[in-house]
């Protein structure tokens, strides 16, 4: 029985989340989290940023949010490192914006 919940374990602990790489430019943003990303085939992909939360549009600072947010990667090339999706269908991860991209 140990032999097995240490094979266990260590199957837990060694296997991989591989993240994907998605890439195009930003065609529009739906709030502070939120930003629909163009890819090189013409398909539309809905992002949300990880790692943090903004308010909604219509709660008190959601338009300087989706604001702040446009200044910063609309319409620019940007990548986004993702290994998930949200409950939405939305694509959470990372949005790299660089000049060189």
């Amino acid at each position: 029985m140990l032999k097995y919940l240490l094979i266990g374990t260590t199957l837990l602990f060694t296997s991989q989340a591989y993240a994907e790489l998605l890439q195009g430019h930003v065609v529009g943003i739906s709030d502070g989290d939120t930003i629909t990303l163009l890819d090189d085939s013409n398909i539309q992909h809905k992002i949300r940023l990880s790692g943090i939360d903004a308010p909604e549009k219509k709660q008190p600072f959601g338009q300087a949010s989706k604001q702040s947010l446009s200044d910063l990667v609309y319409n620019k090339a940007v990548k986004v490192d993702w290994t998930k999706k949200d409950r939405y269908g939305r694509i959470v991860g990372k949005v790299l914006v660089n000049k060189w991209i």
